[in-house]
């Protein structure tokens, strides 16, 4: 009677919504199983097929202790045999929910049952992957990625039982039957992408299952290596790996990564199984969903930490190079087209994915390893290429945030290695031990090489940028609203302060160049306003060049320091050191910096002259200010084991070296004063010099200063 009213009123929309109450009714019905398995058996139409579904799950859970385990368990295989029947008739969301409500009485049982029913889950899957019927194996598929939905604890559904029930289940499929169906899925991929070299245009729905389980498969939280213990309620969380739209940007993009057991470590470490996820990627990389899929599972897989192979040197090896060699074909992909921003931006996502699993690999592999393989340098001269390429893609906003999500992983990566080259601690290992001389020269040359050339682009790139900037009310409006370029760049602008100190001579002469031909630039405005022929937008764009020179050189420069005292960095302080006093990079940089303040700062507030003058570039100027002074004013030689004379002079203390730094402290002081005159009315330059202020009187050496002054 209920199939009949419900098959008949789900044919007529008017009363589809009193159908599905009926049948929402019918859930309240005490042992309704049976009655459920007759309905699905009769009814014809798929709304109905799944509102049974879901009622079948609902009392599953409900009236599970009503009924004999035999029952429920002939229920679950009426379901998958009903779904494997009937493959050509019943809808997709039916299926799913069948093979759903199969998973949940396998969980809900699991401790109920023998020995046999539960080896003969995995046994069930493999049974429907070895007939050779596209319908059973994709069968097989969706009752393997409802399984792993049921048993992770990203998707489980509330059963009604304890944390300890749902956390037990977990631990037993984790350590019984994941490995093996990973296992099985691989070997079934294998055979798919040897024999398909071209993805047709109606993707087959077998590999959309594979590709789907694979993922949530290599995304598990295992229990076995999970550092931090499951606390109740950690169940039955949002899942993020359902949807991917490209238009969402890089934040679609999941970033979390797994730790894997050590008995995985002979199948996914293996180059042979690693290949397989770098040949269905190729396949399936210009489909959106399936290529963010297999980009997923190659950046878990790209981050193995040396400890997994057991740290054997040769097992490393075979996986960096099989990582290598993969990788290089996924850029030569990305760039194949070209590497101007709109060809970039098409690749958006596999551009991001690329760079991603650049990062891990060399954050996790030795370089006493990754310089054993014969293709590394090459490797990390097209990793060069592409940070340059993304790094120029910045310019132009072409894309949903792609290009500066690359190029921010691009840096992050440069940055790793460079500390490897210049360790920012030398207390520790030294990362370079392993190496042979040979190796050690040819690194450091390279990196000393493509460490200005990624500074030089970012600089650049910066200063073209200033210019869209300038003439963008958009841009002027974000300004305008309160975010601070040093706070929104700010982990661009530290690693370029960290690339920039690996080759530190190149990269202060272009800085100190640029800067000094604006300041003259900037001058020739003063003279021109007499006469008032000036370009008001020609203005607007030197300002913001001035800024981020000003900007890119305090980061050069000076660390943060944040809570602490921040040291001068030690390239900078022997290139010093090796420089005649009129030739010192670094001290010309500082004073010409200080220059430019003082310049800008000299005229009164209703002067015509101060028209010319940006608060934007004033309070830059005074965070740079703030930022160097923490550092080199008055710096205490006793610090440091080694001391470059020319900035113990230019400014240190008074005393042997005749330091010049009481000087400077008295100009900070006239030019404090100036400052709250002169920019009385704008509130960010006045909270940027109070911020200064507040450093003064709370660092040492600057509060002696000012005691002193």
């Amino acid at each position: 009677m209920f199939a009949s009213r419900a098959n008949h009123h789900k044919k007529i929309p008017a009363t589809r919504a009193a159908a599905e109450q009926v049948l929402t009714q019918f859930r309240q019905v005490p042992k309704a199983l049976p009655a459920c398995q007759y309905i699905l058996e009769h009814a014809s139409n798929s709304m109905v097929q799944f509102q049974v579904s879901l009622a079948i799950g609902d009392l599953v859970v409900r009236d599970y202790t009503l009924y004999e385990k035999a029952d429920l368990l002939r229920l679950k295989n009426f379901m998958i045999d009903f779904c494997l029947q009937r493959e050509s008739s019943i809808a997709k969301y039916v299926r799913d929910q069948l093979v759903l409500a199969a998973a949940l009485i396998t969980k809900r049982s699991l401790f109920d049952v023998g020995n046999e029913e539960r080896e003969a889950i995995l046994v069930g899957i493999k049974q429907l992957l070895a007939v050779d019927a596209d319908n059973a194996q994709v069968l097989g598929l969706a009752l393997a990625n409802a399984l792993v939905d049921q048993f992770s604890n990203t998707k489980s559904t509330t059963i009604g039982l304890s944390w300890e029930h749902h956390h037990n289940c977990k631990v037993f499929f984790e350590d019984s039957l994941l490995l093996p169906l990973f296992e099985q899925v691989v070997t079934k991929l294998h055979g798919f992408v040897s024999h398909v070299q071209q993805l047709p245009d109606n993707v087959p729905a077998v590999l959309v299952e594979m590709l789907v389980l694979l993922e949530k498969m290599l995304q598990w939280e295992f229990e076995a290596t999970n550092a931090t213990s499951s606390l109740p309620g950690t169940f039955a969380k949002e899942s993020d790996l359902d949807e991917f739209d490209r238009e969402d940007g890089p934040s679609a993009v999941r970033k979390t990564y797994v730790v894997f057991p050590k008995q995985w470590q002979p199948v996914i470490g293996s180059s042979e199984v690693l290949w397989v996820f770098f040949m269905a990627y190729s396949l399936v990389q210009d489909d959106d969903a399936l290529g963010h899929r297999c980009r997923q599972c190659l950046i878990q897989l790209a981050g193995f930490q040396q400890d997994f192979f057991g740290d054997n040197p040769e097992t490393i090896q075979a996986y960096a190079s099989t990582m290598i060699h993969g990788i290089r074909k996924m850029m030569t992909d990305v760039t194949v087209f070209g590497t101007s921003p709109d060809a970039l931006s098409e690749q958006g996502p596999q551009m991001l994915g690329t760079i991603q699993m650049i990062r891990r690999l060399l954050e996790n592999v030795s370089l006493v390893i990754l310089c054993a393989i014969p293709d590394f340098f090459t490797f990390l001269n097209e990793v060069g290429l592409i940070t340059v390429s993304c790094l120029r893609g910045t310019v132009a906003d072409v894309d949903e945030g792609w290009i500066s999500e690359a190029c921010d992983e691009c840096l992050q990566t440069w940055v790793k290695m460079a500390d490897i080259v210049q360790p920012r601690d030398p207390r520790g290992a030294d990362p370079k031990a392993g190496l042979t001389p040979d190796q050690t020269q040819h690194l450091t040359q390279y990196m000393t090489a493509v460490a200005y050339q990624i500074v030089e682009t970012y600089v650049n790139t910066r200063l073209e940028r200033a210019k869209i900037v300038s003439e963008y009310e958009e841009e002027e409006d974000e300004i305008d609203a309160g975010f601070k370029d040093w706070d929104t760049f700010a982990d661009q602008l530290t690693c370029i302060g960290t690339l920039g100190r690996i080759s530190p001579q190149p990269a202060l002469q272009h800085l100190s160049q640029l800067l000094s031909e604006r300041f003259e630039t900037f001058k020739d405005f003063f003279a021109a306003s007499r006469s008032n022929n000036n370009n008001e937008q020609e203005l607007i764009f030197l300002h913001e060049q001035l800024h981020w020179i000003i900007l890119i050189a305090g980061h050069v420069l000076a660390d943060a320091g944040k809570g602490e005292q921040p040291m001068i960095p030690d390239a900078l302080m022997h290139l010093s050191g090796t420089q005649p006093f009129e030739q010192d990079q670094v001290v010309n940089l500082s004073q010409l910096v200080l220059e430019l303040f003082r310049f800008s700062s000299g005229f009164s507030a209703s002067s015509v002259e101060a028209s010319n003058c940006s608060p934007r570039v004033a309070e830059t100027l005074v965070w740079f200010m703030e930022r160097w002074s923490k550092s080199y004013l008055l710096v205490d030689e006793n610090e440091y084991g080694f001391m470059s004379p020319n900035m113990a002079k230019a400014f240190g203390r008074p005393g042997p070296s005749d330091g010049q730094g009481l000087k400077i402290v008295d100009f900070f002081i006239q030019q404090l004063r100036l400052n709250f005159i002169l920019w009385n009315a704008d509130p960010d330059v006045l909270a940027q010099l109070v911020k200064w202020l507040y450093t003064c009187g709370t660092s040492i050496n600057l509060k002696r200063g000012l005691l002193q002054s």
